[in-house]
């Protein structure tokens, strides 16, 4: 019985040393960079026509999905920032945990950035998937918010817009630096930063 387990105990060492965790699957420095928030501050908007709402950032998330068999498969990193939103009807009180943008490697080798919020207290939703290469390589734009001036911004545009949602964010403004310092819904309404709450100040 004893040789049995041996048997058993030196097969799955094999099993697992043939595995692939290929460190190139792991995300770059400067990939993570893509996302300059700390964690945890408050991002404070206000719109065209006066209102103001808030988007709290609820901290990183760093981990690996592995794909592939049991035998062969392979650890792709995902760096994940998570936001809180209020549950429609539910009031301020209760919130539920989304990610706001992750940066993740690819199956095919890329670096996959992907934006998502929903609030639907107010019904907005969002949802795109670029490659980062090609945000990066995209024309920036100059963007004035008071007396700042924000030249590094890029538009990241809706992928899942429906007719009959004129709440739903068609664009969102991104700073390379900076972040989310804006974003239009489909009704035409605009939306800009107005203040960043630090997570010391929380």
């Amino acid at each position: 019985m004893k040789r049995v387990c041996a048997i058993i105990f030196v097969l799955t060492l094999l099993i697992l040393s043939a595995c692939d965790s290929d460190s190139g699957r792991r995300l770059s420095i400067n990939s993570k960079k893509f996302i300059p928030y700390k964690g945890h501050e408050w991002l404070i908007f206000k719109s065209d026509q006066g209102e103001k709402d808030t988007i709290k950032l609820s901290g990183y998330e760093d981990f690996y999905t592995a794909v592939g068999s049991v035998s062969h498969y392979t650890n792709y990193e995902t760096y994940r920032l998570n936001c809180l939103w209020p549950l429609h009807n539910a009031g301020d009180s209760l919130k539920s945990k989304k990610y706001l943008i992750s940066v993740s490697v690819a199956q095919t080798g890329k670096t996959d950035v992907s934006f998502s919020y929903d609030d639907w207290s107010k019904y907005y939703h969002f949802w795109s998937n670029e490659d980062l290469d090609s945000i990066y390589k995209r024309n920036k734009e100059v963007v004035q918010i008071g007396s700042n001036v924000i030249a590094d911004v890029v538009r990241i545009r809706n992928q899942e817009l429906g007719t009959s949602a004129p709440t739903y964010m068609s664009i969102i403004y991104w700073s390379m630096t900076k972040g989310i310092i804006g974003f239009s819904l489909v009704n035409g309404t605009m939306w800009k930063l107005e203040k960043v709450i630090s997570s010391a100040a929380n």
